[in-house]
């Protein structure tokens, strides 16, 4: 393609009964970009076409009408392919006009493919997976793949439409899932059989006021990895029997609703679970966002960005006017149970009552608050600063150093376990110190800054402070 705006069409098209067929080379020389007049859903369902541009910034094509890829009844042996280079696209227009990939997808035929690669997308609505034929038995697994470009949704993106199929979803470098207008309608869905990967630096972005769903059917896992992430105005995982997790190995959640809510509203079958690459819970300067969602898997989750976080207990919620309205449920669920625990290395994590126990663990140089049973803080044994407790009461507080029956904490040394700040109040004799290796015992002691320090001793009674 050369440089500049070029409109698409379907040639021939003089309304869309008279829709002409398009086969060979799809290039300007053969008469299939021209002028658009306004009339006629184009429809790629059979072999690839390559939409070759020099570059995002300076080609530019617009097909504003309905378009379809793959399905349609349509028999092929060939993958139906768009596959978008070096250009930004233009598919529908301002009057709600919209892609859909595999409608009505016929039996034994390839499921379609739509590729950005360093390319542009923009569409009112995204259907990854619309439909099957009566009859077919197949999975089809249309594909969406995005690396070095942006696909924009002003109104609705779902994968898939409807059950029995089985979308991949491929967000990888530089790779960006936006949906930024400000309507209520719409939004980004994920619902039924999941594959979707967001890695390598790839990211999904929802901002106000719309937000991202796991759809009320959704089930397997939305992978955040190696840098990819996804950054929302809220989180709402409608699914209820089915099994579906946000999973983090390496990426981040960031969420930038000040006093809004991500809910999971079945907590039995949804969280966030950490994987062995850990995940990033943020929440940057001014926004205070409550999680209702449980925090699972044998990895790590760490708290960045100055704001707070708030787990609470669980929530329901309904739509009204495309908007969420939350109610309490009589259950609560442990929300921070993930083996290897929350560090907080930046801002505050609050936990409301009930949302942690015992088996919940804590680290980091951050600030902790809330209402805690046993409160287990896991601490290095050469630690110079830990968490900051403000506005937080324990019955106990347990500082676990880790060490094994052979491998002691250092006879005469000391860690930093924790400072405490204004509004913090503990049980009598509450604080404990374990896992510190054969025949050692910790004393503690709070100094008038209110840091308290365990120091390491082989024989002796421990010093409990309160």
């Amino acid at each position: 393609m050369p440089g500049g705006t070029t409109s698409l069409s379907v040639r021939g098209a003089a309304g869309r009964g008279s829709n002409l067929d398009v086969s060979g080379t799809f290039a300007p020389s053969n008469g299939e970009v021209s002028n658009w007049n306004g009339v006629g859903q184009f429809s790629m369902l059979d072999g690839k076409v390559l939409v070759q541009g020099q570059g995002k910034s300076s080609s530019i094509v617009k097909q504003e009408h309905h378009s379809s890829l793959g399905g349609s009844g349509w028999s092929t042996t060939v993958a139906p392919e768009l596959y978008l280079k070096d250009v930004s696209y233009f598919a529908g227009s301002g009057d709600g006009y919209h892609m859909r990939m595999d409608t009505q997808i016929k039996m034994g035929c390839p499921a379609a493919k739509l590729i950005l690669d360093n390319a542009n997308l923009t569409a009112n609505g995204l259907e990854v997976g619309h439909s099957k034929q009566s009859g077919n038995t197949d999975t089809p697994k249309t594909t969406l793949a995005i690396t070095n470009g942006t696909l924009d949704i002003t109104w609705q993106f779902v994968a898939p439409s409807s059950g029995g199929m089985e979308p991949m979803v491929r967000i990888g470098t530089g790779g960006l899932l936006r949906r930024a207008t400000g309507t209520a309608a719409g939004g980004v869905f994920f619902n039924y059989n999941l594959d979707v990967r967001v890695e390598d630096g790839g990211r999904i972005e929802v901002a106000n006021p719309q937000n991202l769903y796991l759809s009320g059917s959704a089930a397997g896992d939305l992978v955040l990895a190696n840098g990819g992430g996804m950054k929302v105005h809220r989180f709402l995982a409608q699914n209820g029997s089915t099994a579906a997790a946000v999973a983090f190995d390496g990426g981040y959640a960031q969420f930038t609703l000040n006093g809004g809510i991500s809910t999971a509203v079945n907590p039995a079958t949804t969280c966030f679970r950490a994987d062995a690459g850990g995940g990033e819970l943020v929440a940057a300067a001014g926004v205070s966002h409550a999680l209702a969602i449980p925090l699972r898997g044998s990895g790590t989750f760490t708290k960045t960005g100055a704001g707070a976080l708030v787990f609470t207990n669980d929530l329901s919620v309904s739509m009204v006017n495309n908007l969420p309205v939350y109610s309490a449920l009589a259950s609560s669920t442990v929300k921070i149970a993930n083996g290897g625990g929350l560090t907080i290395a930046e801002g505050t994590v609050r936990c409301v009552a009930g949302t942690t126990d015992a088996a919940s663990r804590f680290s980091g140089t951050g600030t902790l608050s809330g209402t805690f049973g046993t409160l287990t803080l896991d601490v290095d044994a050469g630690a110079t600063n830990g968490l900051t407790f403000a506005d937080l009461t324990a019955a106990q507080v347990v500082a676990d150093f880790g060490r094994a029956g052979e491998d002691p904490v250092p006879t005469g040394g000391s860690a930093v376990v924790a400072k405490i700040g204004a509004g913090a109040s503990f049980g009598d004799m509450a604080w404990k110190a374990v896992n510190l290796g054969k025949d050692r015992v910790a004393g503690f002691l709070c100094d008038a800054n209110g840091v308290v320090t365990a120091h390491f001793r082989s024989t002796g009674l421990a010093i409990y402070i309160r």
